[in-house]
């Protein structure tokens, strides 16, 4: 069997955006490099050298000494020649590194070829409405940067608020451009 070690570095998030409330319920919480560390360890220790980092978001990965995640993932590489493989969770696309990240995934044969962007919807009229800091061209942009050497994953939601069916239309249009390999599909659900 294949195995992966979870590894969390970020919990919680700083973001409004326009259908979630996780950054009014929870709190934000980013673990140290060697928190980390441990945790890598022990799974190392258990035999799992295939390494997943994740968290709420962990592109709001940010150490009080200003490292960030594309840091600790060449922090994790360079200290740690055990890891065979090295994945992240769920990206958002306005992670403010991505484009580097990208070509350092690219690069670097331990990372594995793969990159899940959380885009929510490739309608520019929703990405607005629904208070994400990014555009569809931005989308489009990081696709590009992977070329055919990354595998690219999509998570979208339907049914936002005050989606219609012509910006259902936009953004499907808009998904047909960007030809994602795996598409994860969620109906928005209100909840108390």
């Amino acid at each position: 069997p294949h195995l992966h070690g979870a590894v969390k570095v970020q919990d919680g998030c700083y973001h409004n955006c326009g259908y979630c409330v996780i950054c009014k319920v929870r709190s934000h919480h980013t673990f140290t490099f060697d928190e980390i560390d441990k945790q890598v360890l022990t799974c190392i220790n258990n035999g799992w050298t295939d390494i997943l980092l994740f968290g709420t978001d962990i592109c709001l990965y940010y150490t009080e000494d200003k490292k960030d995640l594309l840091d600790l993932c060449k922090h994790l590489l360079d200290k740690f020649p055990e890891i065979t493989s090295l994945k992240l969770d769920s990206i958002n696309p306005e992670y403010k590194r991505i484009l580097e990240l990208v070509d350092f995934i690219k690069a670097e044969p331990r990372f594995q070829k793969d990159l899940d962007l959380a885009i929510q919807s490739c309608s520019d009229t929703i990405l607005k409405s629904i208070k994400r800091r990014y555009s569809f061209a931005d989308i489009q942009e990081i696709i590009k940067r992977g070329g055919d050497e990354l595998f690219f994953a999509s998570q979208l939601i339907t049914g936002l608020p005050g989606e219609t069916e012509e910006m259902f239309q936009e953004s499907l249009e808009n998904l047909k451009k960007i030809k994602p390999k795996l598409i994860t599909l969620c109906p928005y659900s209100r909840r108390k």
